[in-house]
């Protein structure tokens, strides 16, 4: 199903790890650039998504504990939405312009 819209395998790891630990999303990155290269697509596919998204979990727990915010139901809805949107961007772009 990934390999229709030109999703590579090797990165889904890393898409579903961003969200949730910054180190290890960290690590994940780090190991595809030393197996593929920094100048390979899927070294800077990698780039480009740990450039993109953020470590979502952590900063609605940062940034909501900070103003007492209880409920944050639709934050993570739309923090995890646009998580979402920035993978499939960065896929996109590097899809389009890296041929």
């Amino acid at each position: 199903m990934l390999s229709k819209i030109s999703f590579p395998t090797e990165i889904l790891p890393l898409a579903l790890l961003r969200p949730i630990s910054g180190n290890g999303s960290m690590a994940i990155a780090i190991d595809i650039l030393k197996n593929y290269g920094v100048d390979n697509k899927l070294g800077l596919m990698a780039s480009t998504i740990m450039g993109s998204t953020e470590t979502t979990l952590y900063i609605i727990t940062l940034y909501t504990g900070a103003v007492k915010i209880k409920n944050t139901r639709f934050i993570l809805i739309a923090a995890l939405f646009a998580d979402c949107i920035g993978i499939m961007t960065s896929i996109i772009i590097c899809n389009v312009f890296l041929r």
